[in-house]
């Protein structure tokens, strides 16, 4: 009986995950082309400041959820709250990743 629960449980897991991705997509992937477009400080200042911001008032909201999404499906709020920290985390690391691998000037 436990094995058929198996399935409903990593499809409660993948809602978790997936409920601040959207979000995340649609804030970094515009901050990373207006970082490519623009390569001067403007990008540096979207590496250090705008997407850290972005991604924790991101990574806020979606905690804040945490008890909206355990009540709709049900996944444990310590797994909800865990991705909620790791994924903002993770973006901020990669757009600094891309941002600084530029060839970034003073001009």
């Amino acid at each position: 009986m436990d094995d058929a629960m198996e399935p409903a449980r990593e499809v409660e897991a993948g809602a978790a995950t997936t409920s601040a991705s959207p979000y995340l997509a649609a804030v970094n992937i515009p901050l990373l082309l207006l970082a490519v477009w623009d390569r001067s400080w403007g990008a540096f200042a979207i590496g250090v400041l705008y997407s850290p911001i972005a991604n924790a008032v991101i990574g806020l909201v979606s905690l804040a959820s945490t008890p909206l999404v355990k009540r709709a499906t049900g996944v444990a709020a310590g797994y909800h709250a865990l991705v909620s920290v790791v994924m903002p985390t993770a973006a901020v690391l990669v757009d600094a990743c891309f941002i600084f691998s530029m060839d970034l000037h003073g001009c």
